[in-house]
């Protein structure tokens, strides 16, 4: 996929007011059109959440447990849905919309991995989108689609949290290291 081209100016211009960082914040005020750091993160998550929407079906239609096959359907679900948020403000911009990669899975359904790696490799893919997404609200002036941002990884927190349920049950999640409980060893415990 290729990302979207924007012109380069001739001259520089400078903000004259406060509304160059409304951005229609909850539904109130005109939206100024996307900067260029805006429309690049907006293509690096279109691009994330296609990458993954592509691995979840893949994925789904491979796994062994039906349990874990319904998590990477739902994942599959909020992926779409994420896209979706994330190309209609390119549309809404003429901005032209990259395609998804759906026609890149393979009609296997024999499973190359365990259900335990591919969940695992799931848990990493959400928790570097979810990275993507606090990058991309930290770059936007714009209070709208900062607050896209952090309205969208509250819904992959729970999902998240759904997975990392899943691997505890399964028995697959090890416990990190942690810092020493310097409460307990002061008290003479192990």
């Amino acid at each position: 996929m290729r990302p979207p081209y924007i012109s380069t100016s001739d001259h520089i211009d400078f903000v004259k007011n406060q509304n160059f960082l409304s951005g229609g914040f909850f539904g109130f005020g005109d939206k100024r059109p996307l900067l260029s750091i805006e429309i690049a993160q907006l293509f690096a998550n279109i691009q994330t959440n296609a990458l993954g929407r592509a691995l979840l079906m893949a994925f789904s239609q491979v796994v062994k447990s039906e349990e874990i096959r319904q998590y990477l359907l739902e994942g599959k679900d909020i992926s779409s849905k994420h896209i979706k948020i994330f190309t209609d403000l390119y549309s809404d911009e003429d901005i032209p919309v990259p395609m998804s990669w759906d026609t890149d899975i393979l009609n296997s359904t024999e499973a190359p991995f365990s259900d335990k790696l591919i969940l695992f490799h799931v848990s990493l893919l959400v928790a570097a989108g979810t990275a993507n997404y606090a990058v991309s609200a930290a770059a936007s002036p714009r209070k709208d689609l900062a607050m896209t941002y952090v309205r969208l990884a509250a819904e992959i927190a729970t999902y998240t949290e759904s997975g990392a349920k899943l691997m505890i049950a399964n028995g697959w999640l090890e416990e990190p290291p942690q810092a020493p409980d310097r409460k307990e060893l002061s008290k003479g415990k192990r």
